[in-house]
């Protein structure tokens, strides 16, 4: 770890967000708590930051900033928790607005904007922070992603 750039934690809150899992797990969509799938998705975020503190010094040798959290689903990291602002947050949603006021997803059980629970939320924050956090498409087609102004040249375009 002494040698190490940067360390993946890997957690997947996003079993608490989408139902792409099939059967559906109880502690799903299903286990309704305040505040809807997002607080689900939020809080098991948290528990893995809080494992990670409390058994491994090098989250507190950087604050934080050489870790990187995936965000894979609906509204990408704008769930995180505010704690992980440091991190490194590899999303699906480049959202780059300071303090986003509404939640762009068309599912009612997918919205995290909610102003008792927004300040637990990096979107109370933003939602990406250029410069720090890492885009990374996914459920995107390769022909749909050759369509991107941003594919470098010389890369397969279509197909």
């Amino acid at each position: 770890p002494r040698d190490a750039d940067f360390f993946f934690v890997p957690v997947h809150g996003g079993c608490y967000i989408s139902r792409f899992t099939r059967p559906t797990p109880r502690h799903n969509l299903y286990v309704k708590p305040r505040g809807g799938a997002p607080i689900l998705g939020n809080a098991h975020y948290r528990a893995a930051l809080d494992w990670v503190r409390s058994r491994h010094p090098w989250w507190n040798v950087s604050g934080g900033a050489d870790h990187m959290f995936a965000f894979p689903h609906d509204e990408g990291s704008c769930v995180a928790p505010i704690e992980l602002r440091p991190a490194i947050l590899i999303s699906s949603w480049g959202r780059t607005e300071l303090g986003p006021r509404n939640s762009t997803t068309t599912m009612g059980e997918h919205n995290w904007y909610n102003r008792r629970t927004l300040p637990l939320m990096y979107a109370s924050y933003r939602c990406f922070e250029p410069g720090k956090d890492i885009v990374m498409p996914v459920f995107t087609s390769l022909s749909q992603l050759a369509t991107s102004p941003y594919v470098a040249e010389g890369m397969p375009r279509g197909g």
